[in-house]
């Protein structure tokens, strides 16, 4: 908008303002997609993590079995 040379500050004031508050909503969802898209990374690292150490024991059965071991 266009406003007389003694009217200046309040517009700015308002549009700062806004600026604010519109900058605001967009960085917290912004936020929101980064805390879940690390939400779902960290999930796949412990399901990651869980499959690995299931091979493992499985590895070390097989291994102690074939040598005659007793495993549980």
């Amino acid at each position: 908008m266009v406003s007389g040379p003694r009217h200046g500050g309040a517009g700015a004031a308002v549009g700062a303002v806004v600026g604010a508050l519109a900058g605001a909503s967009v960085d917290a969802e912004h936020q929101a997609r980064a805390d879940a898209a690390q939400a779902r990374y960290d999930a796949s690292v412990v399901e990651a993590e869980s499959r690995r150490v299931a091979a493992y024991r499985r590895a070390l059965s097989a291994c102690l079995d074939a040598r005659g071991y007793s495993v549980r």
